[in-house]
């Protein structure tokens, strides 16, 4: 089990830097620890120094990304991407104001459901594609969790809203990869 420190983690009692963000990232880079070990012995040269390197630079857009310093956009649209994402949000210990859109072809009841209690907020838009779930579906869902939420359809606006809003609080631009690029098109 990797355990995570303020910059990295630790694991076999050693400790690691790691740049990628989530909770979940030192198991992933655990695993990465097996397999280049496992290279190794099969007489590949992978050194700690590349390994350090390669940990300490890797990025992953749209996965618990911080575009700046309080908004993280993550493109998961699935249950178990949303569950990712639910637990390293609450690890941030601060309010979470929610952008959501999702496509109509996932599990996005499900998705919602498990996401949204975790909001101060939620801001629910849709993006102009056929397969796009109705913002005024996602407020439906919402509504009967007694959390507030805003439907704007249009995402650059339900995303500034949101920022206005906000506070101090962290932005979290979830439940598509569509929307994730969307909204990432600010911080280019």
């Amino acid at each position: 089990t990797a355990l995570p420190t303020e910059n990295g983690f630790i694991y076999k009692s050693k400790e690691y830097p790691l740049s990628l963000k989530g909770t979940y990232q030192p198991q992933n880079a655990a695993v990465v620890l097996e397999i280049t070990s496992a290279l190794n012995k099969q007489g590949f040269n992978i050194s700690d120094e590349d390994i350090s390197y390669g940990l300490s630079h890797t990025s992953w857009a749209a996965r618990f990304e911080f575009v700046s310093d309080r908004v993280v956009i993550d493109g998961g649209h699935n249950i178990d991407g949303i569950k990712a994402l639910k637990k390293s949000l609450l690890s941030l210990n601060r309010d979470i104001v929610l952008v959501i859109a999702m496509m109509e072809d996932k599990d996005y009841k499900a998705c919602i459901r498990e996401i949204s209690p975790v909001a101060k907020a939620v801001f629910a838009t849709q993006l102009d594609m056929p397969r796009c779930l109705s913002s005024e579906k996602i407020s439906d869902i919402i509504g009967s969790m007694n959390i507030p939420v805003f439907v704007n359809n249009n995402p650059k606006d339900a995303f500034q809203n949101a920022l206005d809003f906000s506070d101090n609080s962290i932005v979290c631009v979830c439940g598509s990869l569509y929307l994730a690029g969307e909204i990432k098109k600010f911080f280019s």
